[in-house]
This record gives C-alpha cells, structure tokens and sequence, in this order.
C-alpha cells in the first residue's frame, strides 16, 4: 500500500515538473516576440490648426495574448497648469497619454473625423518587436510619458522614428540621413497649411499661413535630408516606403511587409507643394500703400483725404508694431527656436507702434517732423531688409513679407511726405500746423 502511494506521488509531482516545464517553454515562447506584429499607423491632416501637420501611432498586436494597443505621443491638454504661459514661451509639454488605447477604439476615432487611416506593418525581428512593445510600455509610465514639445526637432512623429530607428539599431537613421528631401522645415509648414482652416463659416486658413510665415525666422529655411523631413507623419510614412534593414541571415529586406489604407476620407490631398502667395501679399501692399499716398497727397484739400490716411495709417502702423513687438519677443524671449533670427523684424516692427500715435497726431499739426522721421526710419528698415537678400548670409524666405510690408510703408512715408509739406491749406482748416518739413 505505501509502496503504491509512494508511486502515486511521485508520478504526481512528475506530471507538476512537466506542467511547470511546459508552462514556462510555452511563457517563454509567448514573450520571445514571435506573436508580436508592429504597425505604423498614419492619419492626414485634420480640419482644426493643431491637425494640420496630421498624426501617426505604433501598433502592438499580440496574437497570443489579444492584445491590440496603440501608442502615440501626440497628447495634450489644454487643462493642464500654465498651459497659455508655457505655450507661448515654447514650454509646452505634450505626452503619451495616461494609458494606451486600444487599436479598435483609435481606428473608430478618426474614422468619425473623416481622416484617412493607412498602416504599414514593420519588418522586424521577434526580438526587436520585443523590444521595441517593451520599450514603448516603458516610455509610457508615468515618470516617462511627459516630453517638451517641439513642432520641428521632437514632435509625436520625430517620437515615432525615433523608437523605430532603436528597434533597427540605427538602421533607419542611417538610411534616412543619406538621403536629400529636397525641402525645408518652411517648405513643408507652407504646404501644409495651404488648406483650409475653418472658425464657424470663416476660413482663417490665409491669416494662420501669413502667421507662421511672419513667426517663422531663418533657421527653418536650411535643407533637410529624410531624416529630418520625417517630422511629418506622412512623410515618415513615405520615407520608410523605401527603407531596407538586415534580416537575422544578413540580407537587406524592405522595412515595410505590408500597406493597406484602413478608411479612406473624402478630404481634398494634401498639397504636393506650397503655394507662391508673393502676388497676393504684393496686391494688398500695393492697395494700402496707395490708399495712404493718395490720401496724404489730397489732405491738402479734402478733410475726408486727412480722415482716411489717419485711420488706414494708424491701423496698418498699428498692426505692423504689434506683429514686430511678437516677432521681437518670439526671438528674445523663447524657447521657439525656430524663430530666432528672424528677418521680418525688418519689415515690421516695434517702431510701427510709435508711428502708429505720431500719425494721429500729425493730422493735428503736432509732432509732424518727428512722424516722418519715424516714418522714413521704418521705411528705410523695410528697404534695408530687401536690399540685404543680396548677401549670403540673409537667406531667409520671406519675400511674401517684403511684398506685403514694403509697399505699405513706402507708401506711407509718401503720404506723409505729402502732409507734412504743405502750410497753407492746413492753417485755413484750423489746424495750426507746423511750418512745411523740407525733405
């Protein structure tokens, strides 16, 4: 009997080794990375001005364990503490959010958004696919998940390549940086914010492109190469299309197994290039230049001529101040890099706020010497800045710009030429004006 239920026990603690044994093969097979199949999703530009640079997100699906999480490091909140402060000194944080959602309930997302959704499934090993789910897992704890955004240099998308080129051990780095975009970091910005950016029934689209172009300073104007032209979702997605990495034999294989477009919007595409607004900018500088000129050459005679260049002068000095005063502070005061050395602050600038006052006053016969002279000064910085183009060292692209703002100036420079050198016609108006400033 005891000889039996010693046979007993040990068949049974046979049986647990073998289960244990088997267990832990089959848990070891399960995280070798065999059942791990890794995406790169991409979704295009979206209606609101922070979607217009588009999105992308790493699929990890398990087939062992059905588990189908998307990671991206495109979140932020508008709620979070000194979102306003940190935002316009270029300290804004954007993170992975507090959890992965799941692939399914990401798919459905911008799908409701009419976006379209194309995936390319990654060419791995079991091993980096291992690592890079481990990794992604990692960065996503609460310790790791918050960065300092930045639109250019360390975006969701320059996250996403980045995590990719560790899984390849550089590989896709090293095949990126070989490889001439042919663009810029303007380029790429214009083109994408060629579209429509609707506010209610308002397209603000051209004011937020004439924005960015004003903000924007020399260093976005250099030539990028893949790598760094991969700072857009789709151009990443494009980029890899031609990637080959080393299997584990050695031979070189595309990157990309497999692409497949998962919801298919009705979106206008995407611009191939950016447009060539210089004509555009040009007409409207030439309008308020010759709006002003007309109006300071017949003050002499007509108080609504006086009336109108006070209001278009004031208006248009007003606004070039405030945008110079933005742009001064963008390059002096921030962490947004790629507005320093700014050459717009040429064309428009801080001295437009005082002109802005010394034109009202003028129309009284105040101060008038002094507004022209205020006047020629933010001209002639006008000037200077196209004049400047000719030298190697001033290649910022801003010649839609200089087509705005040089006309307007000039033209108020004339007018006030013509309103600060008559005597007569203003002293009968009741206007005491000063004797006529020779120029």
């Amino acid at each position: 009997m005891r000889r039996d239920m010693r046979r007993r026990i040990c068949a049974l603690l046979a049986l647990v080794l073998t289960w244990t044994v088997a267990g832990r093969a089959h848990a070891q097979a399960v995280d070798d990375g065999s059942s791990l199949r890794i995406y790169l999703m991409t979704v295009e530009p979206g209606s609101e001005i922070w979607e217009k640079f588009g999105h992308d997100a790493l699929w990890i699906i398990d087939s062992a364990t059905g588990e189908r999480v998307s990671y991206n490091y495109g979140i932020f909140d508008f709620a979070q503490p000194h979102f306003i402060p940190n935002f316009l000194r270029g300290r804004m944080l954007y993170s992975m959010g507090e959890a992965p959602r799941s692939v399914d309930a990401e798919l459905a997302y911008y799908a409701s958004f009419n976006r379209t959704i194309v995936v390319q499934e990654l060419n791995l090993t079991p091993a980096q696919k291992r690592d890079l789910r481990d990794f992604l897992a990692w960065n996503n704890l609460p310790e790791n998940t918050s960065y300092r955004y930045d639109y250019f240099r360390d975006n969701c998308a320059t996250r996403i390549r980045d995590a990719i080129d560790r899984a390849t051990g550089g590989q896709l780095r090293s095949a990126l940086t070989a490889r001439d975009a042919g663009t810029t970091y303007r380029w790429q910005a214009r083109r994408m914010m060629a579209a429509e950016v609707p506010v209610g029934t308002f397209d603000v689209g051209p004011l937020a492109y004439t924005g960015i172009e004003l903000g924007l300073g020399n260093p976005v104007d250099h030539p990028l190469n893949a790598w760094d032209d991969s700072f857009l979702p789709m151009q990443l997605m494009e980029h890899v299309r031609h990637v080959d990495v080393r299997g584990p034999d050695g031979a070189d294989a595309p990157l990309v197994l497999e692409e497949r477009v998962l919801y298919q919007s009705d979106r206008a595409p995407v611009a191939a290039e950016p447009p060539n607004r210089t004509g555009v900018h040009l007409l409207i500088g030439l309008i308020i230049g010759g709006i002003l000129l007309a109006a300071g050459w017949l003050a002499a005679s007509y108080r609504a001529a006086r009336v109108a260049f006070g209001v278009v002068g004031f208006l248009w000095s007003l606004v070039a101040g405030v945008f110079g005063l933005i742009i001064m502070l963008l390059w002096a005061v921030t962490d947004h890099t790629a507005t320093y050395r700014n050459e717009n602050v040429l064309q428009l600038n801080v001295l437009s706020l005082v002109l802005a006052v010394l034109v009202l006053t003028a129309l009284f016969g105040r101060a008038r010497r002094t507004a022209f002279r205020v006047a020629a000064a933010v001209a002639g910085l006008a000037v200077l800045g196209f004049v400047l183009q000719i030298m190697p060292e001033f290649d910022q692209f801003n010649g839609e710009i200089i087509a705005l703002a040089l006309p307007a100036h000039l033209g108020l420079l004339g007018g006030m030429v013509y309103l600060t050198g008559y005597k007569v016609s203003s002293r009968r108006d009741g206007l005491g004006a000063e004797p006529a400033v020779r120029v």
